[in-house]
């Protein structure tokens, strides 16, 4: 998709990625008015086009996965929070883990918006980073957590964290932790968008992703 692309070129991307059947449907979840970023040089139909691939590539795809992982197997229906999934009980017990799932809201460059890896130099306390420098905190805060949860397999535990930094939930599908200038956990997440990109996911991809580690028809 061009960094200049027009509505036709939105179109015609929306059709080679997602389908024709698609087209209509990303278009109304994803109307292109409400991208008209103020001072960026590149269109609305591109920002468009880069939401729908945010969301299929890393949103839905990180709330698919953080439910497998914390429900042990299973797929979200239709995007909302832990949607309806029969006989998970025995899977959560048997392979269901503790998961934490974060939202980095920080730039950490002078694009218009938050990029993909864009948290990386406040994980590593990289100082010299001029974002960093302007954010210590959010840079204490996240480095802080990165290391408890390797250490620990829980964000909280460990090493102190700053004065009044609210707790890190256990993923619970409608909330988050949104890492920003004043830290919060960001409650009824809308995750409706997701129930396409998860049904498009489930179709072209997802043959193996309901299944359990011990499913040995997983192919």
């Amino acid at each position: 998709m061009s960094r200049q692309g027009t509505t036709n070129d939105l179109n015609f991307w929306i059709h080679k990625m997602y389908g024709t059947r698609n087209v209509e449907k990303l278009k109304k979840l994803y109307p292109v008015q409400k991208y008209n970023i103020n001072g960026s040089s590149l269109t609305p139909s591109f920002w468009a086009a880069d939401r729908i691939e945010t969301d299929f590539a890393y949103y839905c795809g990180a709330h698919r996965t953080s439910f497998a992982f914390e429900r042990g197997g299973g797929f979200p229906k239709n995007g909302d929070g832990f949607g309806d999934v029969d006989s998970i009980s025995d899977n959560r017990k048997k392979h269901g883990v503790p998961v934490y799932q974060y939202r980095f809201a920080t730039k950490a460059k002078t694009y218009s918006t938050v990029l993909h890896g864009d948290e990386l130099p406040f994980v590593w306390l990289q100082n010299s980073h001029k974002s960093v420098k302007e954010q210590p905190y959010v840079a204490d805060v996240m480095s802080t957590m990165w290391t408890n949860f390797a250490r620990t397999g829980n964000p909280n535990k460990g090493i102190e964290l700053p004065a009044n930094t609210p707790r890190f939930p256990k993923y619970s599908g409608n909330q988050i932790y949104q890492f920003q200038e004043k830290m919060a956990v960001v409650k009824n997440v809308d995750r409706r968008r997701c129930g396409l990109m998860d049904k498009e996911w489930k179709r072209e991809f997802g043959r193996c992703l309901p299944c359990t580690i011990e499913d040995k028809n997983c192919n």
